[in-house]
């Protein structure tokens, strides 16, 4: 179950070092009604899930449109995701508006915001599987916090409350064999690679290989911290 508001939960290991992140492709396609998949399911109120030295995971809230719509535009963070840039503002405003309904505690998936001294600078993405023990994470930091650790700081903290405080089995992800530094992100976390998959997801024009990775729960109480692997 998600903490209280305000409750900070700690994760099994502690961030001591910073890390270079890019965006996960592990991402909800729900379908608008507009003609545009909406990218996450997002919360209705500013209720934090869990704290870390710097960063706050919370729900997301109207005031994040703009700076969702703006790192969303961005082309470098857009690389490897499956929404096209420009990500007009008009679009991030329904999508907040739209989803603000959304229950982290059905299977699904349901979005988080990472922020930064109030400033929101991405967002961590889980798709609860129907049993409710194994989970799919997808993340995504704006480009000028990139490289500082905020990724595996918030990521660390976030597998630790699937983990510990809502007793996960297993959690998987994936990426585009291209994305490099996402995927020497999601190794640092422990995760284990489990295969490719050729040509298997078309975005922007072309067919796509996806790195495939999971994490059991077992695995992530017995990894060293990520912090204190080399940066």
């Amino acid at each position: 179950m998600p903490a209280p508001a305000g409750v900070a939960v700690s994760g099994p290991r502690r961030v001591t070092r910073a890390a270079p992140a890019l965006g996960c492709h592990g991402r909800p396609r729900i379908d608008s009604g507009d003609g545009w998949d909406v990218l996450g399911v997002i919360g209705d109120t500013s209720r934090v899930l869990l704290s870390t030295d710097r960063l706050t995971i919370r729900r997301f809230h109207a005031d994040d449109a703009a700076a969702l719509a703006a790192y969303r535009s961005d082309p470098e963070v857009a690389r490897y995701q499956v929404w096209e840039t420009p990500f007009p503002l008009e679009r991030a405003v329904t999508l907040v508006a739209a989803l603000a309904s959304g229950d982290p505690e059905e299977p699904g998936w349901f979005s988080y915001a990472i922020d930064l001294d109030g400033t929101l600078i991405g967002d961590i993405g889980v798709k609860l599987h129907r049993n409710r023990r194994q989970a799919k994470i997808g993340y995504t930091l704006a480009a000028a916090y990139q490289g500082k650790g905020y990724a595996t700081e918030a990521l660390t903290a976030f597998l630790g409350h699937l983990f510990t405080e809502r007793g996960l089995h297993r959690v998987s992800a994936g990426c585009d064999v291209r994305n490099v530094r996402s995927a020497r992100l999601l190794e640092r976390l422990g995760f284990q690679s489990e295969g490719l998959r050729r040509r298997h997801i078309w975005i922007k024009g072309e067919w796509t290989d996806d790195l495939l990775y999971g994490l059991l729960a077992s695995e992530w109480r017995a990894c060293p911290s990520a912090g204190d692997e080399p940066a």
